[in-house]
């Protein structure tokens, strides 16, 4: 029997042989844990009543049958021990349950013999072991709203197991501490006061080992933290022994246990800085010849050189090339890495493993710091003032140089009279604050030609000898994350994103730093989306990333770009031997804001409102600044100029020259009274410019070509997302309104369907609650912007298939908009409402909603949302089983949708035209119209549509018997969800590939898929899909034998497809009925389940499908001996058989196994012909299934195909 595994400690979960199970019913796995946690036999009756307290005890009785069943048939053995009285789980062996091995670790650990003194090493191991396995609350998330007394169980359940953890934690602290492993207790400490933060003796004990471990300010802030509870929630102050510890921290008192916990942790970090050397270092010196040291000069580096390989492999090339510049400037801005990235190329001009060094450099390398040298130092008495610079650069030169200066020759004489001859590479570092010296450097390379110069400066020289290399961050991952960062699931294959984090140069760099101060950092799934948005919000800075790096001591990952995010000042360190200049990026940037004019300061202040960059007409209009000082600013690295034509702005930069400008205004307030170009000014023009440009090109998003609007609007997303909240914050609604259709346009576009409903809904919400218009015009402004704003918002939460969300929203646009007696917004709402309603799986009630915005729009000529109106009217027919009335409404909108220059409109149109001809088996009508959809979704880069249509096109190559094709067209279409969260697709495309996985005869696999598309529709609440679903699991559980399971499954959903009025459900579930009934031996009932079907059928038009039950309803003639009636209705289909054409059945082989044998019962001639046929199709569409094992799974475990191949076998066999 497989092993079976039980979760309750965090949200429930039930594995076997390793496998997830995913129980279809709530109330299954909430019994299955409730057996097993109690340990022992309950009636049936106190089962019923506990889990169905609102039924009858017939009806409860019969829902705990039901569970029983899916219990027995997903755990594939004989766990539950059931008669007709009792339920028990089996006992020997006893499933594995984590609450019992938690409370069994915790009783060996107490019940061990060791010193009274406390926990001995193997109980420490024991308590963490059980620490660990308490992942969360007992069965956190999980309730049954319909039973209460389960609901109290669970509840105390709960609360005993945290005591017990409490209890279990207390002990373990001890021990550690006892241990004097401080660091590693303060971690259980800390989980120990989670659970009840009012608890002090937890929280002095987490502040007795903060400092204990050496972390005296956590120590410090917990304690403050802990006061500031204690008089928020109960109004006491802390107790006098925790008081006495808190100053007994502050005084120093403990000073003797704070410094062996430093020495400690520095030596620690030193052993790891020596294993991490030892790993990254270049070879050792025996098989790397170093040069000699008087050869150079270059400092030691205590960290490893991170990243950077494409500059470092074309600058060293650049150097060592005698035809090439003799003047490299590597510029950017302070804290970018130039300094580090000098020293590490120079290092590889002297290091022949990396290439050839041509002894270009045969009198060595030298690296002249100029970072102390100031221009603006007293000057010498003989020294003019003009001078003074460049006498200081020529100290310094000759200082690297070990040169000394003789005789009555003036400075600059003797020092390129003694470079004169030399073949020598000078690295001048910190050249910004001397660029009016740079015509020194004109003269050093015309008095010595063998010398060449490798300056770093924050600003260029411009020098005509000069080459520029400008210096950006680290690499690090751009966009969103956040799919990759959870793992998308394709098939059985889940990308794990953590290597390829990792892979990222200033991923690289933070990882290394992160390790220096805190040893038991890496990189986990739960720390990575942090360390991410750290790498983008400082745009790999390294200087950044080692500061930030620096708070891991006291601080998590999220604390720390938490911090980073609310101030500049975070950044910064207080380590003794970092220069001055190093020691936050405030002083890194106050340096480059002191070597600005006044002009230039006030512009760069202007431009910090711009993020993300921003083009140069935007840079007028909106901060009134020109090209002369773009330009300046480009030079100095305050801006960086992209090939596209956009300037950048680093984001701390940015944030450092918004305090500027704020500094400069006093506030908002003050800078709009005084200051006519101030902030508040500044801020205004930026948000009318912004939103203007996207009412601009709100005809070019909703016409033929909106790729270049898209393009454009997406360079600029972050300024219209801050030039958006403004005019929230402000009320501008008259903006607000002239950017909200093309907004709302750019999202549903874009797929930024998350970010789009919440936008738009806060904006709605703040406009309606808090703006207060002066007079009636302009409330009955602000009403139709919140009605528009409502209406966006809920096509939006369609998208991501939120259907329920969006019903609590669309009703109140419908209600306001008919309050102000606007009939085009009217319109605009009830289109809406009734497409929330089709995706909400209620197609009566769309299709009346629906027709009254058809109306309405016509009545007012609304060309776009009569376009809508009537794609989704033929969605409602569609689903209602008019196939005639779907097909006359989609051709409609599609000329509409062509007559406006729609392209998406168009796209979708085409798409919905394809559903039609699939469902009525035109295959190459269907195949046509999908490529031409996806072919415009393509064009315009519309993600939602585009995996709309790859699940619609994998659907169609299921039905051609194309397996391996569609599966990789599902696969695609799940990347493309998961990328733009949309669950509504993703819903489609999970069932889509259980349909493909259970025709190719993977059973398990295609379980899952259908497991998980059922629990998503029923988070989202489209019940119509749910019936879905539930017909396909029916099928599935036919094909493996759990009939009785199978017709629960076509019951339900059968129920469903009654409720919300869709026929093709209903046929789909007494289909999958009648083989349950047929195979449970009850003919009769499946004949009835079959007649149904084929009625519902005929009435749609799916003769196809029809066919299917024909052959069923053959095939329960026979089974009840009534061999002419089998003939009759097999001899509809033998015409069809001759043309081998059943595409678009769940089950093709099913019908040509049911003519074979009806043929062979009657004993007529065409029987061998039949089944030679069969036998030919079925292999060659197992042909076409790439993988060898789903190939065998297809031949063998479905039933009808594994009948087929006995029956060929057999005849080949018999004797002629």
């Amino acid at each position: 029997m497989a092993d079976l595994r039980l979760y309750g400690l965090g949200p429930p979960r039930v594995e076997l042989a390793g496998a997830t199970v995913d129980l279809p019913r709530r109330k299954a796995l909430a019994l299955l844990i409730y057996l097993a946690v109690s340990g022992q036999p309950h009636s049936r009756d106190a089962l019923a009543t506990l889990f169905w307290p609102d039924m009858d005890q017939q009806r409860a009785r019969a829902n705990l049958r039901r569970d029983l069943a899916v219990l027995n048939t997903t755990l594939q053995g004989n766990w539950l021990q059931a008669d007709r009285e009792m339920v028990e789980l089996q006992r020997e062996p006893a499933p594995w349950l984590d609450v019992s091995h938690f409370r069994h670790l915790i009783a060996a650990s107490e019940s061990h013999d060791h010193s009274p003194k406390g926990p001995c090493v193997h109980c420490l191991s024991l308590l963490t072991e059980a620490a660990s396995l308490y992942s969360n609350d007992f069965l956190a998330g999980f309730t049954l709203p319909d039973s209460a007394e389960f609901d109290d169980w669970q509840f105390f359940q709960s609360e005993s197991l945290r005591q017990e953890l409490a209890g279990l934690l207390k002990r373990l602290v001890a021990g550690l501490s006892a241990q004097e492993s401080y660091e590693a207790a303060i971690p259980h400490t800390r989980r120990w006061v989670a659970l009840n933060p009012l608890h002090e003796p937890a929280q002095r004990q987490l502040i007795h080992l903060y400092d204990q471990a050496g972390q005296p300010a956590a120590g410090l802030r917990q304690y403050e933290e802990f006061v500031k509870l204690l008089e928020e929630e109960l109004g006491l102050p802390p107790e006098e022994e925790t008081v006495t510890l808190y100053e007994a921290i502050k005084s120093k008192r403990l000073f003797g246990s704070f410094l062996k916990a430093e020495e400690q942790r520095d030596k620690k970090a030193a052993d790891l800085e020596k294993i991490v050397d030892k790993i990254i270092s270049l070879p050792s010196p025996a098989s790397n010849p170093k040069p000699d040291k008087s050869t150079h000069n270059l400092p030691l580096q205590a960290t490893p050189f991170i990243g950077r390989e494409k500059d470092l492999a074309e600058i060293r090339p650049l150097l060592l090339d005698e035809s090439a510049y003799r003047l490299l400037t590597l510029v950017g801005p302070g804290g970018i890495g130039k300094t580090r990235l000098a020293i590490e190329v120079a290092r590889r001009c002297l290091d022949p493993i990396f290439g050839p060094t041509e002894a270009s450099f045969a009198d060595g390398i030298y690296f002249v710091n100029l970072a102390p040298v100031s221009a603006g130092e007293p000057a010498a008495d003989e020294w003019s003032e003009s001078s003074q610079g460049v006498n200081l650069m020529l100290i310094a030169i000759a200082e690297a140089l070990e040169f000394f200066f003789q005789g009555v020759a003036d400075l600059k004489t003797q020092v390129l009279g003694h470079l004169g001859r030399k073949k020598m590479l000078l690295v001048l570092d910190n050249f910004e604050h001397l660029v009016e010296g740079a015509e020194l450097l004109v003269e050093l390379l015309n008095a010595a030609p063998g010398v060449k110069l490798l300056v770093t400066s924050r600003e260029r020289l411009n020098l005509r000898e000069e080459r520029v290399w400008e210096v950006s961050g680290l690499a690090y991952p751009e966009g969103d994350w956040t799919a990759r960062l959870t793992g998308v699931e394709i098939g059985d294959y889940t990308e794990s994103p953590i290597s390829n984090l990792q892979s990222y140069d200033a991923v690289a760099l933070f990882c290394l730093q992160a390790q220096r101060v805190r040893n038991d950092f890496s990189l986990s799934e739960s720390e990575a989306p942090h360390v991410l948005r750290l790498c983008q919000l400082v745009e790999g800075a390294p200087l950044a990333l080692e500061l930030a790096a620096s708070w891991l001591r006291v601080l998590s990952c999220a604390e720390v770009v938490a911090g980073v995010e609310h101030s500049l000042d975070f950044l910064s360190s207080s380590l003794r031997n970092v220069p001055e200049r190093h020691r936050s990026m405030r002083a890194v940037f106050e340096q480059s804001w002191r070597m600005l004019s006044e002009p230039e300061q006030a512009a760069f202040c202007r431009l910090s409102l711009f993020k993300g960059g921003f083009q140069r007409e935007a840079a007028l209009a909106v901060a009134r600044v020109r090209l002369p000082i773009l330009v300046n600013l480009v030079d100095k690295s305050l801006l960086r100029l992209t090939p596209s034509g956009r300037y950048q702005v680093h984001e701390l930069l940015r944030q450092f020259a918004t305090e500027k400008l704020l500094a400069r205004a006093g506030s908002l307030e003050t800078a709009q009274r005084q200051q006519p170009e101030g902030a508040f000014v500044t801020w205004q023009r930026y948000s009318t410019y912004y939103l203007n440009l996207i009412g601009q090109r709100e005809g070019s998003l909703r016409g033929n070509t909106p790729q270049s609007a898209l393009g454009e609007l997406r360079a600029d997303l972050d300024n219209i997302r801050q030039a958006w909240q403004w005019a929230v914050v402000a009320a501008q609604v008259e903006e607000i309104e002239g950017a909200l259709g093309g907004l709302a346009r750019f999202y549903d576009l874009t797929s930024l369907f998350e970010e789009g409903a919440a936008v738009l809904g806060q904006a709605a919400n703040d406009l309606h609650d808090h703006v207060k218009p002066a007079d009636e015009a302009s409330k009955q402004a602000v009403q139709k912007t919140v009605v528009k704003l409502w209406v966006e918002q809920a096509r939006l939460l369609n998208r991501r298939g939120l259907s329920e969300q969006a019903l609590q929203v669309i009703p109140r646009a419908v209600a306001l908009a008919h309050q102000i007696q606007d009939t085009a917004l009217e319109a605009l709402a009830y289109h809406q409402w009734g497409e929330t309603l089709s995706f909400h799986g209620q197609p009566a009630f769309s299709q009346a909603r629906l027709e009254e915005a058809l109306r309405l729009a016509r009545a007012t000529a609304l060309g776009a949302i009569e376009a809508e109106a009537l794609r989704h009217l033929g969605i409602a027919r569609i689903y209602l089983g008019d196939a005639a009335g779907a097909l006359k409404y989609y051709q409609e909108s599609l000329v509409c949708f062509r007559r406006l220059g729609d392209r998406r409109g168009e796209g979708l149109a085409l798409n919905n035209l394809a559903v039609v001809h699939r469902g009525q088996g035109q295959w190459a009508a269907a195949q046509t119209h999908y490529q031409q959809s996806l072919q415009i979704f393509q064009e315009i880069d519309y993600r939602w549509g585009q995996g709309t249509v790859l699940n619609n096109l994998a659907n169609l190559r299921y039905d051609l018997g194309h397996y391996s094709q569609a599966q990789a067209l599902c696969q695609q279409g799940l990347q493309i969800c998961a990328e733009i969260k949309d669950y509504w697709g993703e819903c489609h495309l999970l069932n889509s590939l259980g349909n493909i996985l259970r025709e190719q005869g993977d059973f398990p696999t295609a379980q899952r898929y259908y497991q998980q598309a059922l629990q998503l529709w029923r988070t989202i609440g489209a019940r119509l899909y749910e019936g879905v679903t539930l017909a396909e699991l029916a099928l599935l559980s036919h094909l493996t034998g759990y009939n009785e399971a199978a017709y629960d499954y076509g019951q339900q959903a059968e129920q469903i497809g009654q409720k919300v009025g869709s026929p093709d459900i209903r046929a789909s579930a007494l289909t999958h009925q009648g083989h349950a009934q047929a195979a449970l031996g009850r003919p009769s009932g499946a004949a009835e389940s079959y007649h149904q079907a084929l009625t519902l059928r005929q009435e749609i038009g799916q003769l196809h499908f029809a066919r299917e039950i024909l052959a069923c309803l053959s095939r329960a003639s026979l089974a009840q001996g009534n061999l002419a009636q089998a003939q009759a209705y097999a001899a509809e289909l033998l015409p069809q058989l001759e043309i081998e054409h059943f595409y678009g059945m769940r089950e093709p082989f099913r019908v040509y196994l049911t003519c074979y044998l009806v043929l062979r019962a009657g004993h007529d001639p065409r029987v061998e012909e039949v089944l030679a046929t069969a036998y030919r199709l079925l292999q060659e569409r197992a042909a076409e299934i790439v993988d060898e094992q789903l190939r065998r799974f297809f031949l063998e475990n479905i039933p009808a195909h594994r009948e087929i191949m006995q029956a060929f076998t057999y005849q080949l066999a018999r004797p002629l």
